[in-house]
């Protein structure tokens, strides 16, 4: 985005290319000679943020979500500047009376995942979680798909009428609202198909090798990329991985997740030292106690109680860390 007073650019995708930021500022350079004011950094990935050094040597500022400068921070790749600003939900930069609103709507294709309007030309700016007219693919390896039903539901409800994407749709065409749409219902059916299969214990190999969604075949990378699709959602209705307690982890727990599960250890000794737990009746199911049980670390779970609630303790221990 350019005007009077400067400009604002995104993801210099520079990923294995050591110049490419610097072609970036040199191709801006062609447009305008003024100031290079912002970078945004639309999430964490390296395919589309590397190569922000030469736009902080241009004097820009970078901004991103808090989630991205947290997660580059413990990264510490050399080709990605840490973000000067971070934010939370919301962010406005203005330059020359033109407004880009930046905002985070949650866990999708990633945790720190923005969108970027234009209000007054009704033009959306998303990468990698909405695209036009294909099938996602490798990056759904830390994909939220129950959340990204959410904040696609979010984008629908917002006032634009063009959509850039991440990488080029069809023909290099923008996106409609229409597009976000059959993303929404592509990534529905998806999950449904796999959640049936998964419920019949075919997960993994079989339902990456033999099952297809024929609806979408005619879409860009339809082939190629729906196993990864399939794969992901194996991974949450098969195994049970949402892909949001790492993140959920990360706001419940201190820095040290060490020293946290001893101090948790220790606490769960001293509450219960001998390893019984109270138990008590279900409600309305006398004949068959319940036993609530305060698991190692992670869950509650619960079992039927013997004579000797220890001897049932039904701990589903799963490694969280």
């Amino acid at each position: 985005m350019s005007g009077k007073d400067g400009v604002i650019a995104t993801d210099p995708v520079a990923y294995g290319r050591p110049q490419g930021g610097a072609q970036y500022v040199a191709e801006i350079r062609k447009v305008t000679d003024k100031p290079i004011k912002y970078l945004v950094y639309s999430h964490h990935h390296y395919d589309h943020i590397a190569g922000g050094q030469a736009f902080k040597d241009a004097g820009a500022k970078i901004v991103a979500h808090r989630k991205a400068k947290e997660r580059l921070a413990v990264l510490k790749d050399p080709a990605t500047p840490l973000p000067d600003e971070v934010f939370g939900k919301k962010r406005n930069l203005t330059l020359g009376g033109t407004t880009l609103e930046l905002t985070y709507l949650g866990l999708n294709h990633s945790d720190s995942s923005l969108v970027m309007r234009l209000p007054k030309e009704k033009l959306i700016f998303m990468v990698d979680f909405i695209p036009v007219g294909s099938v996602p693919g490798r990056g759904m390896i830390d994909f939220y798909p129950l959340e990204a039903e959410g904040s696609i539901k979010q984008v629908l409800s917002m006032d634009w009428d063009r959509l850039i994407p991440g990488h080029p749709g069809p023909g290099d065409r923008l996106g409609t609202k229409k597009d976000a749409q059959d993303q929404l219902t592509f990534l529905q059916d998806a999950s449904d198909a796999v959640k049936v299969a998964a419920r019949e214990g075919k997960c993994w190999d079989a339902v990456e090798k033999e099952m297809k969604l024929p609806k979408y075949e005619k879409w860009l990378g339809y082939e190629n990329n729906l196993p990864f699709v399939l794969r992901r959602y194996c991974g949450l209705w098969g195994r049970g991985t949402r892909g949001s307690e790492e993140a959920d982890y990360g706001k419940k727990t201190p820095r040290n997740p060490g020293a946290f599960r001893l101090r948790l250890a220790a606490a769960s000794a001293r509450a219960d030292p001998d390893g019984s737990a109270s138990c008590r009746p279900s409600a309305g199911s006398a004949c068959r106690p319940r036993c609530g049980t305060r698991c190692a670390f992670r869950t509650w779970s619960t079992g039927p109680c013997l004579s000797s609630p220890r001897s049932d303790r039904r701990c589903g221990h799963r490694r969280a860390w």
